[in-house]
């Protein structure tokens, strides 16, 4: 057993009054299977996931970056001495061309065809919130509120299938009623006589095909109409509060 201490040890008192929670304490369930007669199947679940994002901690995250990301030194002019024999007769196929690799490899795309390996993932959030503050002075505000996701991923190691939803629903703060305002109006249900969400979907996937140029599809659609309430409160609270946070510094 080894025992190691060093650092810098800040005193629990000043502490406990300036920590800022980013992520909330959730619960995360993982199931995988794979056996050698099916393919490998995976499920994550998530109950409630709260975040929270705000000028401070992104400013934070910028800092840790820079610091972990490595300076990017400027190369030095490499020199390219002329080979010997420059002029001598060569077989091309000892040549390395690039075309020509890119038709052998094309060519064993095409004696290979992809066949769905049946691997499957699901994953579920079932309430997310995600609040955005702005800072104003010392404290902050609460901007925009977002929750729900289910998304399937299917066959990712050959044809891989996306296949995900997004229950959206965005309100702001309206501090002269003390009310949260929907931003991103919310739909009748006329089934549960009540309101539901607005559903964004996103599909993914490769197509394997001679007639089309292109090698992945992906279709970003939604069967609801979208309504959103602009408000004079709205443009004042996303124009004004963040030149009061620490992104203004950031520029």
């Amino acid at each position: 057993m080894a025992r190691t201490s060093g650092g810098v040890s800040f005193p629990q008192r000043k502490r406990k009054n300036n920590v800022t929670t980013v992520l909330q304490l959730c619960q995360v369930f993982f199931q995988s299977s794979q056996t050698p007669q099916t393919p490998q199947a995976m499920e994550i679940s998530i109950n409630t996931l709260t975040l929270k994002v705000s000028p401070i901690i992104i400013n934070t995250g910028i800092q840790i970056q820079s610091a972990l990301t490595p300076t990017a030194e400027t190369p030095e002019e490499l020199d390219s001495p002329v080979p010997v024999d420059l002029w001598e007769r060569r077989n091309w196929r000892d040549l390395k061309l690039w075309f020509l690799d890119e038709m052998r490899h094309e060519d064993q795309q095409e004696q290979a065809p992809l066949i769905p390996q049946g691997e499957s993932l699901q994953m579920s959030i079932k309430s997310i919130c995600l609040t955005l503050e702005a800072g104003v002075g010392h404290r902050t505000v609460p901007m925009l509120l977002a929750k729900s996701f289910h998304g399937d991923v299917t066959n990712w190691s050959t044809l891989i299938n996306v296949h995900s939803t997004l229950n959206l629903e965005v309100y702001y703060p309206n501090q002269m009623l003390g009310v949260w305002e929907p931003l991103v109006e919310p739909l009748e249900d006329e089934a549960k006589d009540g309101f539901k969400p607005w559903t964004l979907e996103l599909k993914m996937k490769k197509v394997v095909s001679d007639e089309v140029d292109y090698k992945t599809e992906i279709v970003i659609s939604s069967s609801d109409q979208l309504n959103i309430t602009v408000s004079k409160k709205v443009w004042t609270s996303h124009a004004e509060q963040p030149g009061h946070g620490t992104l203004q510094n950031l520029q």
